[in-house]
C-alpha cells in the first residue's frame, strides 16, 4: 500500500488548494498576486489548509524565501510533500538552489524537498523548449505570476471555466524526480517544465529537478484537474502528453488515442477529500520522518 499514498497526498493537495481558491476567488492559485514568488503560492496555500497555521505565517511571502524571516518555514519538511519511493530527501542549502540563470540563492536556507510540480503549461530557454515552440507557454492550468504568456498577455488565474479540453483529462499536478524546495518557486521548484514525455530519463541533475519523472517503473503519479489520479506511462506518446498539458488547446485527440490513465489509488471520482485520511506530518527543518 507504499505506492498509493502520493497519488492521494496530491490529490489532497490539488483539492485543497484548488476548490479553496475557487470557493473564495473563483479561480485556481497561481497569478494574479503582485508579490508572492512564483509558484511557491500554491504549497504554501497547502501548507495553511493542512492546519499547520504556524508554519503558513512563518513564511513572508512579501519576501524572498532565502530571506532569513523565511528559513524556518522553507526547511520544515512535509511528508505529504515526498514519495515514499523517492530516495532525495535531503534538504538543499541556499548556495546549492539556482535560478534558471545560474545565479545561486543567498542566505543560509536549507529548503525542504518536493517530489512533485505543479502544471504551468511550458519552457523556458533550454528547458522545455519543444513544447514551448510548438505550443506556447503558460498553456498549463496553475501559471507563474508577474510574467507574460507566449501571446505576450499578462497571467491570470486559471478559472474551470478556461479549461475547455476537459476537467478530467487536463493535468494539475505531476510528480517529479527531484525539486529544489516546496518553497522555490518556479524553475526547478514547484513547477514542472515540459519535456518531450512525461518521464526523463536522462541523468543530468538540473533536468531531473525540472522535468517529471518517478521512482515508480510504471510512471509519474499525477493529478487531473477534477482531483482525480493518475499514472503517466514512460511510453506515452508526446502528442498526447502535450494533449494532456494544455487546458485550451483544441487538439483533436480520437478516443481511441487516449489510453485509460491508470488510477492507482481506491479512492472513487467525486469522494470527499476530508474523508482520506493522509499523514502530513511536520518535522523539525533540515530532518525527515521516516
Amino acid at each position: 500500500m507504499r505506492k498509493p499514498f502520493l497519488c492521494i497526498a496530491l490529490r489532497r493537495i490539488l483539492r485543497l488548494t484548488w476548490l479553496s481558491e475557487l470557493s473564495a476567488l473563483s479561480t485556481g492559485p497561481g497569478a494574479g498576486r503582485e508579490k508572492v514568488p512564483d509558484m511557491t503560492y500554491t504549497f504554501s496555500r497547502k501548507v495553511q489548509l493542512d492546519n499547520s497555521q504556524a508554519v503558513y505565517n512563518g513564511l513572508n511571502l512579501n519576501l524572498e524565501n532565502w530571506h532569513p524571516a523565511n528559513r524556518t518555514a522553507s526547511g520544515t519538511v512535509f511528508t505529504a510533500y515526498l514519495c515514499p519511493e523517492n530516495p532525495n530527501i535531503e534538504p538543499k542549502p541556499a548556495a546549492k538552489v539556482q535560478t534558471a540563470d545560474g545565479a545561486a540563492y543567498q542566505g543560509a536556507t536549507r529548503f525542504a524537498p518536493l517530489h512533485n510540480g505543479a502544471n504551468w503549461g511550458g519552457g523556458r530557454s533550454i528547458w522545455g523548449q519543444d513544447f514551448a515552440q510548438r505550443v506556447g507557454t503558460c498553456q498549463g492550468v496553475i501559471l507563474p505570476v508577474l510574467t507574460k504568456d507566449s501571446n505576450g498577455r499578462p497571467t491570470t488565474n486559471i478559472r474551470t471555466g478556461d479549461i475547455i479540453d476537459g476537467i478530467p483529462i487536463t493535468l494539475t499536478i505531476v510528480e517529479k524526480w527531484d525539486s529544489q524546495g516546496w518553497s522555490v518557486g518556479g524553475w526547478g521548484g514547484s513547477e514542472f517544465h515540459v519535456n518531450t514525455s512525461p518521464v526523463y530519463t536522462g541523468g543530468d541533475p538540473k533536468a531531473r529537478m525540472v522535468y517529471t519523472g518517478s521512482f515508480h517503473e510504471d510512471g509519474p503519479r499525477a493529478v487531473m484537474a477534477d482531483g482525480s489520479g493518475a499514472v503517466l506511462r514512460p511510453t506515452m506518446n508526446r502528442q498526447l502528453w502535450y494533449f494532456l498539458i494544455t487546458r485550451h488547446g483544441g487538439e483533436v485527440i480520437k478516443g481511441d488515442q487516449v489510453p485509460p490513465l491508470d488510477r492507482p489509488d481506491p479512492i472513487q471520482r467525486g469522494e470527499a477529500v476530508e474523508d482520506v485520511q493522509v499523514p502530513s506530518v511536520i518535522t523539525r527543518p533540515g530532518s525527515v520522518q521516516p
